[in-house]
């Protein structure tokens, strides 16, 4: 086994070998706020890379139920025929002419992705659906964390924690790209909040093509469930694009490994 099947074979064994080995460290101890980054390592992955519904209440739009999503994870471990992203299009909360560019994003095969087409920053929510994982890193005298991408180029998003306050629709700053927008975070107990506005439309929401537009705002969560898990929650609010807030959710697990990196080069004529 080699590559990143190697690394994630590895990952999952390092990261359940770990739990035994962490009484009297940082991560066994009780803290507030918890520690996302105990150190610069620390790798956050996403195994099955798709939105989970929430357990009520409006959810996202999910894969086809006659054509079950098999990702190349699921191939290297089991040796089924890895397949496309093929959503259930009848879901209520897609506006039309949304669902008409989801269908013929998909149809294309996604071939049209801006983020490999043009090498375009995945964008927020889409960066903790990538397979080479993202890292938190605290830059404590300016009060903010970066989330830093595994791969294509090692984009940062910025998320301030000084206290200040959202902004509204706010286009954005020199410091925080549009891809990634304004995010300003606050801790309720043990769960990290992060309110972003300002998003452009440059982005696909998801891996798998979905729309949305810059009136896009997010309510995001992240709660440290135990020392290898992190649960992640998005509240969705797009009235240019879905008739409905919506809520969606993953896990992502702790890897304490190196991410690994790619770097993409623009494939445009």
């Amino acid at each position: 086994m080699s590559g990143y099947a190697g690394l994630l074979a590895r990952g999952v064994l390092a990261a359940a070998a770990c739990v035994a080995s962490l009484n009297g460290s940082a991560l066994a101890q009780p803290a507030s706020p918890p520690d996302f980054a105990p150190n610069a390592n620390i790798g956050w992955y996403i195994y099955g890379r798709q939105f989970i519904p929430p357990s009520s209440g409006p959810g996202p739009v999910t894969q086809h139920p006659d054509h079950p999503y098999v990702t190349n994870d699921e191939f290297r471990a089991t040796g089924r025929q890895p397949t496309f992203q093929l959503a259930d299009l009848l879901t209520p909360i897609l506006q039309p002419w949304a669902r008409d560019l989801y269908m013929l994003r998909q149809r294309r095969f996604l071939q049209d992705d801006p983020m490999f087409l043009e090498c375009y920053p995945p964008g927020a929510v889409r960066q903790f659906q990538q397979p080479f994982g993202v890292q938190f890193i605290e830059d404590k005298p300016f009060q903010r964390i970066f989330v830093m991408n595994g791969g294509g180029n090692h984009d940062w998003r910025f998320i301030y924690t000084d206290g200040r306050e959202q902004k509204g629709a706010s286009r954005g700053n020199s410091d925080n790209p549009l891809f990634y927008g304004n995010a300003v975070g606050k801790w309720q107990g043990d769960t990290l909040v992060v309110d972003t506005r300002g998003l452009n439309e440059k982005f696909w929401f998801s891996n798998g093509g979905l729309p949305h537009t810059d009136r896009l705002h997010l309510i995001e969560r992240f709660t440290r469930t135990d020392a290898n898990m992190l649960k992640y929650e998005v509240t969705i609010d797009d009235p240019g694009a879905y008739t409905r807030t919506w809520i969606a959710e993953w896990t992502l697990q702790w890897v304490p490994e190196d991410l690994p990196t790619y770097y993409c080069q623009d494939n445009r004529a």
